[in-house]
């Protein structure tokens, strides 16, 4: 610290030190602490039931989908082949597939990256899992006639 008080480099940004971002902040943590953390437990066990369910039924719909990753932050690739370990890997997933099932999935209100990338949030609770779930299951299903 001592070379950004010697004005050696310069510290700079929009929010850094701002007292509102803090308080923000401080209070963000405050709520993720709640109950020893019980806030990513439920994340983590929403995401579970949200990968399994876009896996089952991509089953149902007969449509190769792989669901991978972590919980709160996981992607969707269409392949029949095994599970991506690198970007050459996942660039040779159907991506015009994934494209339409995220226009698909748009269509019903639910919003993913165009790679097939889906982001959780504590917001995401029992009731929009199971929503999530039956928009998914309209899509895949637009997708499996077209």
């Amino acid at each position: 610290m001592d070379t950004l008080l010697d004005k050696g480099v310069m510290h700079g940004g929009t929010y850094n030190g701002n007292v509102q971002s803090m308080a923000a902040a401080l209070a963000a943590l405050d709520v993720l602490e709640v109950h020893d953390g019980a806030v990513y437990r439920d994340l983590e066990a929403r995401g579970t039931e949200l990968m399994q369910g876009l896996a089952s039924l991509a089953k149902k719909h007969r449509l190769p989908i792989l669901v991978q990753g972590m919980p709160a932050i996981f992607q969707t690739f269409f392949t029949s082949g095994v599970a991506p370990r690198n970007y050459r890997e996942s660039a040779a997933c159907d991506r015009d597939a994934m494209l339409a099932l995220h226009a698909a999935l748009q269509e019903e209100g639910v919003r993913t990256q165009q790679a097939g990338k889906w982001f959780l949030s504590a917001a995401h609770d029992k009731p929009v899992i199971e929503e999530t779930l039956a928009a998914a299951d309209r899509a895949m299903a637009k997708v499996a006639r077209a």
